[in-house]
Order: C-alpha cells, then sequence, then structure tokens
C-alpha cells in the first residue's frame, strides 16, 4: 500500500436494484483521520453506497479500495482481511442487536468471525476495552446485560464497541445519532470526534446539516444517486452553489431569520430512478433550470478557479458556465439565491484556503 493512499476510495461506484441505479457513478475518498459526511434526502443512495463499502451489496460497477486494495476484485482471506478494516454502524441500535444476545456476545461476536483469538479470557480483554472506549464506564458490570437492560445511548455505545473492537481503519456510520434524543447525541457524536482524532478514516450518513457542519472535515451532497456537491463544511455549507444544496439548507431552522423571508423553493419529490429524466436529474424540482439542463447531465467539477478549487466541486451546468465566462473576463450568472435564506451555521473550523 502507498503512504499516501486513502483509507478508504470509492470510485465511479454504480449499485443497481433490478432496473433502478441506485449508485451512479460515485467517487468519495477519505483519509485516516478524517470524517466525511454524507447528507441528502431518504433515497439519494446514502446508504447504498455504505452497504456496497462494506460489502454487503455487490456493485455492479466501479471499484471500492481499502488501503489501496480493491475490495470488489478481491476473494477468500485476503477480502476476509479488507472486511476486518471497515466496519459498519447501523442505523438503528435497537434493530441491529440481537436481543437474545448479552453485550459481552454482541462485542465479542465480529472476534469470534474473525478468529482474532482462541483465548476466552483474551477475548473478553478486548471487548471489556472496546466497551470502554466507546464511553462505557465500569464495562465489567455491563457484559451480563441484554438489550432491553441498556439506554439508547448506551445501546448505541455497545453497538460502536462491536465495530471499533476489531481496530477498523475504516468507520461507515449510517445515522449513528438519529435515533438518540439530543442529550445523547453530542456524547456519541464527541466519541465519533475521539475515534476521528484517534486516526480511523469515518463516513457519516446523515439528514442532519448542523451534525455535518460542526463534525465533518469534508461534506458530500448526495442527490438520486449521484454527488451534486462536495467540498469543506466552511465552503460547501456557507456558500453552496448547487441549487439542491441551497434548498437544503434553506429548510433547517433558524431563528433569528424572518418569517417574511423567502426560501429557495423545493417543489415535488426525488424522480424515480427506474425512469430517471433526460440531462440533470435535478431539473425538474430546480427554480434555475434552463433549457441545456434538459440535454447535459452535469459532472461533477472544481468550482474555483485557483489551485485550491479542489476543495469544493460542484455538479451543475451554470456553475460551469460562470465559470468559464469569469475565466473568459466575462460576467457569468450562477444559480440565484436568495439574501438571507441560510441559517448561520457552526461549522468546523478547517485548515487551508478556501477556493
Amino acid at each position: 500500500m502507498s503512504e499516501d493512499a486513502p483509507a478508504l476510495a470509492i470510485d465511479r461506484l454504480d449499485v443497481r436494484y433490478g432496473a433502478r441505479k441506485a449508485v451512479d457513478d460515485v467517487s468519495v475518498t477519505v483519509r485516516g483521520g478524517e470524517l466525511v459526511a454524507v447528507v441528502g434526502e431518504s433515497g439519494c443512495g446514502k446508504t447504498s453506497t455504505a452497504m456496497a463499502a462494506v460489502g454487503l451489496v455487490r456493485p455492479a460497477a466501479g471499484s471500492i479500495r481499502v488501503n489501496g486494495v480493491d475490495l470488489v476484485a478481491t476473494r477468500g482471506r485476503r477480502r476476509r482481511e479488507l472486511l476486518r478494516s471497515i466496519q459498519l454502524i447501523c442505523q438503528d441500535p435497537y434493530e441491529a442487536l440481537d436481543p437474545r444476545f448479552t453485550v459481552e456476545d454482541v462485542v465479542s461476536e465480529p472476534l469470534l468471525v474473525h478468529r482474532v483469538t482462541t483465548s476466552g479470557a483474551e477475548r473478553r480483554r478486548l471487548v471489556v476495552a472496546a466497551l470502554e472506549r466507546a464511553g462505557i464506564p465500569s464495562a465489567d458490570s455491563y457484559l451480563g446485560r441484554y438489550p432491553h437492560q441498556l439506554s439508547g445511548g448506551q445501546l448505541q455505545r455497545v453497538a460502536i464497541a462491536s465495530a471499533i473492537v476489531l481496530e477498523p481503519e475504516v468507520l461507515i456510520a449510517d445515522e449513528p445519532v438519529s435515533m438518540l434524543d439530543v442529550s445523547m447525541r453530542a456524547g456519541v457524536l464527541r466519541l465519533f470526534a475521539d475515534l476521528r482524532d484517534a486516526g480511523i478514516a469515518i463516513v457519516m450518513i446523515t439528514h442532519d446539516l448542523i451534525t455535518a457542519a460542526q463534525y465533518a472535515d469534508r461534506v458530500v451532497v448526495m442527490y438520486a444517486g449521484r454527488v451534486v456537491e462536495e467540498g469543506r463544511p466552511d465552503v460547501v455549507l456557507s456558500s453552496p452553489l448547487h441549487p439542491y444544496t441551497q434548498a437544503l439548507l434553506a429548510a433547517v431552522p433558524d431563528p433569528e431569520r424572518s418569517r417574511d423571508t423567502a426560501r429557495p423553493a423545493l417543489p415535488g419529490e426525488p424522480p424515480d430512478l427506474a425512469a430517471l429524466p433526460p440531462g440533470c436529474r435535478f431539473r425538474p424540482r430546480c427554480a434555475a433550470a434552463i433549457d441545456a439542463c434538459a440535454t447535459i447531465d452535469p459532472e461533477l467539477a472544481p468550482a474555483g478557479q485557483r489551485a485550491s478549487r479542489d476543495l469544493h466541486r460542484v455538479a451543475c451546468i451554470r456553475v460551469e458556465a460562470a465559470r468559464s465566462e469569469t475565466a473568459s473576463g466575462r460576467a457569468g450568472a450562477a444559480p440565484a439565491e436568495a439574501d438571507g435564506t441560510r441559517p448561520r451555521l457552526p461549522v468546523r473550523s478547517t485548515e487551508g484556503p478556501v477556493s
């Protein structure tokens, strides 16, 4: 493996369920010590991307490289080793944990599946260490408990312990706090930040843009199976360029926004993935659409002109046209955005120049 290789590199991924293309040409990279938030409406392909990344869904095309090795093309023992390096945390701990299993059974199961140790005492030591790392104090006292004897926050921490007991290099967290009340969310999110700071690469799937703004190093916005915008949270969530991202942000409650302030409308529903509209798949719902949007399906492209442009990418022909006209000295028109429609999200500070 190259030292420069990302911990996880998803390249031109396609996932299909019959005629429905749930994921279409998606590329995402995550490096060690980086947390990437994937956001978008239900049905946009976030979870299908996650399922493919951990080997639970076989993609129709594309590659999924873990530490530089393609999981899709690997078989046998080497595939098992790769799967040990990338672990999934499911959305609902109430459903993810078998009610017949004790906490010790749940957390030790990955150790048994991957044949980490044959020693019962060593296995218990690893289980206790994982529970403590997941934020459960006096972990020994929890080993004999069953899921129904735990709170929601404790259940989620047990699920996290089950994922980190193998010491993976990549974690995929699918809506990890959506089932928790506000008082428990902060503690679990701080745990993810600690795991990120310890060098683990994390992909966090979420509907919550405020969570993405506060904890992510990069934000990936998906719509109808495609990535439509990507970049640092202080760029994407402060100066969004894609009309879909603008509409998502406008839907975030903001107590300082006037009730009379106009907000970008997002009419209709996401398209049928078995019968996508021609051209840009967001066009039927986009107030900024032009005639060319009906024939051109835009690629994800850098939004800036400087060397730092890779920090912000967007798939919109109006942004692309505006960039080209700016480069040639002509004034271009990017998608319009009403003043005061975006909430002031507390974005996580990141290093480096803004594109």
